[in-house]
């Protein structure tokens, strides 16, 4: 045999007759140290007193880490930078490390001039959020699915085409897995207060701890103010709101104008806009939100838009006719518009009244104001029925303008409901102001046994009383229709999960309504209309809770219940 052919099967002898493995020792391998291979023990073991192993797998493999282990492993190395980062920092000072740069807050145009960046979020995903997303395993697809076919038909800002659902989650950074979510709990059941109690702790640490700056993460904001607004979460609702306005800002959306990301950057904006306008109709509080600015404009067609179709990609300007053809999300974005223009308005006379200076009655910009939402709703219904009559397509038209003849393809009802109730919604608002005196003057409202009622300053407001009555009569039974309507659409599971809680306020501005004539009049009529739309919130409660809260309120309109509360 060749000198040059070391055995392979056994030890190898030298010179000194001492006898050599094949190969270094375990220990020497991992070191990366050089080993001289003596056996029975190398002679770097034998000075270091250690155990010398030549066994080729003397380690068994490791098993795969799961993603419990992933996320504790993730924690601890969050937990030791953020040591790092306090004694680096001068030491424990009892506020929580950011690496954010202040500036943007502190001097703005030091913040440009610089050209400090804004690094990434350090902050990893808690454990108990890989918990939710990752059990069952294909959790995240799931929830993806489910929100996809039930909210983003009638809320759709996330882009179905561009969210990229088989990224791996855990690479794609801490934002898209709080995205995921909000989405697992907007499409969760009422028992979802786990789900919430770990977005709202996530989104908290997003924001505050790791200085997050990214467009998922205000999409998930709006989720999870979504189901705050569902189920009737206050002031948790109000807050988050106020904070998604907030985040606009600091993101400085929509900008990025020329960019493919425009439309997904103006959705969101226009998502915000709506929820601002929304929250603020019961309370009639100051909107967070300013009013559509110089070229915004509105949403392109909603499927053209999740098909990546750019040649349906069409915008239109803010001031189009309400008349001309357009998809859902675009009339939600004009129906949140004209909630600014009526709350504007309701806002001047309560103050006027309550400051013992009312503004003059200005009834024809009333009536124009009433009869525009009237035939916004009247038009949304018409599309309604266009749908329901399977025509292919929604024409434009004839008062639309010949550059934007566009034809916009039927829609289910659940997509055109929220801007429908929301119009009707608007119409409520403007006809209560001026239906009953007391209404005129906020805060604290006259109690309905007050004897002290001030009365009408002019024959106009007594005018302006009496039509609107009328009118809120006239919305109060279309929105007991409306409430037959979703009876019939509940009927089927996937509707229920299509069913938006922006159309909640409608229904119980009609529920309102008719109790209030009911205890005048004693009509059985009216008691029966009444039943409907209060059976319709009974129902809805079992998705979203916010109708039952809606229900407990209209105890409160009864004079005995204010009575009670007098008394105590």
């Amino acid at each position: 045999m060749s000198i040059f052919a070391p055995l392979r099967d056994g030890p190898i002898h030298s010179e000194s007759g001492f006898s050599k493995a094949t190969q270094a020792c375990v220990a020497c391998r991992k070191q990366k140290r050089k080993c001289d291979k003596t056996l029975p023990i190398c002679g770097l073991c034998a000075r270091m007193n250690r155990q010398c192993d030549y066994t080729v797998d003397a380690q068994p493999t490791p098993a795969a880490a799961t993603a419990n282990d992933l996320a504790t492993l993730q924690s601890r190395l969050n937990e030791l930078e953020s040591r790092l980062t306090q004694i680096l920092s001068g030491g424990d000072n009892g506020a929580p490390p950011s690496r954010f740069p202040t500036a943007i807050f502190l001097d703005i145009d030091c913040f440009n001039w610089a050209s400090i960046a804004i690094p990434k979020s350090s902050i990893g995903v808690p454990p108990d959020v890989y918990e939710i997303l990752s059990r069952p395993p294909n959790a995240v697809q799931e929830a993806a699915t489910e929100y996809f076919s039930g909210p983003h038909t009638w809320f759709p800002f996330i882009s179905k085409k561009r969210m990229g659902l088989r990224l791996a989650m855990w690479d794609a950074g801490p934002e898209l897995a709080f995205l995921f979510l909000g989405m697992k709990l907007l499409t969760s059941s009422v028992e979802g207060e786990g789900v919430y109690s770990s977005a709202k702790r996530f989104q908290s640490e997003l924001l505050e701890r790791g200085g997050s700056v990214r467009l998922q993460l205000l999409q998930g904001m709006v989720l999870v103010t979504l189901y705050e607004i569902g189920h009737g979460i206050y002031p948790g609702a109000w807050m988050s709101v106020g904070a998604c306005a907030r985040y606009i800002e600091v993101l400085g959306v929509p900008s990025f104008r020329g960019s493919s990301r425009i439309e997904k950057r103006r959705r969101v904006w226009w998502a915000v806009y709506i929820l601002d306008r929304y929250i603020s109709l019961g309370n009639k509080k100051r909107f967070c939100m300013p009013e559509p600015f110089g070229d915004l404009i509105l949403p392109v067609d909603d499927k053209a838009w999740d098909d990546g179709d750019p040649a349906r990609a069409l915008n239109s300007p803010t001031d189009s006719p309400i008349t001309q053809a357009q998809a859902p999300f675009s009339r939600l974005c004009q129906a949140a518009m004209q909630i600014s223009k009526v709350m504007t308005h309701v806002r001047e006379v309560i103050h006027g009244n309550t400051h013992h200076n009312p503004i003059p009655s200005n009834t024809l910009f009333v009536v124009s104001l009433s009869d525009t939402l009237a035939a916004f709703a009247l038009t949304i219904q018409q599309e309604i029925s266009s749908f329901s009559s399977s025509q292919p397509s929604l024409p434009t038209p004839p008062s639309s303008s010949s550059s934007n003849t566009t034809s916009i393809e039927p829609y289910p009802l659940s997509s055109l409901l929220p801007p429908l109730t929301l119009s009707l919604s608007a119409l409520v608002l403007l006809f209560d102001v001026y239906c009953t005196p007391e209404n005129q003057h906020a805060g604290p409202a006259p109690s309905p046994l007050d004897s002290d009622v001030p009365p009408f300053q002019s024959q106009s407001h007594r005018e302006m009383q009496l039509r609107s009555m009328n009118g809120l009569k006239e919305v109060a039974f279309k929105g007991r229709d409306i409430a037959l309507e979703i009876l019939d659409l509940l009927v089927l599971p996937s509707e229920q999960k299509r069913l938006s809680p922006l159309c909640l306020d409608a229904l119980y501005g009609s529920l309102a309504t008719f109790h209030w004539l009911w205890k005048e009049s004693g009509d059985d009529e009216v008691r029966k209309v009444l039943e409907d739309v209060r059976r319709c919130l009974g129902r809805v409660n079992m998705r979203w809770r916010l109708a039952g809260g809606y229900l407990d309120l209209v105890g409160y309109h009864d004079v005995n219940e204010v009575m009670a509360l007098r008394a105590r």
